[in-house]
């Protein structure tokens, strides 16, 4: 059960991480370049693990409720 808790803990770090890193971090480039490219496809990638992420999250958080409001 505190394994249930524990990751919640660790994703939770995670996704604030992450969320800073969003704000913070840009690859620069000349709007039509391959950098721009990268730049829309990496945000993409971020943006769907960030996500994923939090739904990951809610289920967990949810699993251990329920564990421990039926026990």
């Amino acid at each position: 059960m505190t394994s249930v808790f524990g990751y919640c803990a660790s994703i939770s770090i995670a996704i604030f991480v992450m969320g800073v890193a969003q704000i913070n971090v840009a690859i620069v480039g000349i709007e039509g370049t391959l950098l721009a490219c990268a730049n829309k496809v990496l945000f993409q990638v971020f943006w769907f693990i960030y996500l994923w992420m939090n739904a990951s999250l809610i289920c967990a958080t949810f699993v251990g409720l329920h564990y421990l409001v039926d026990r």
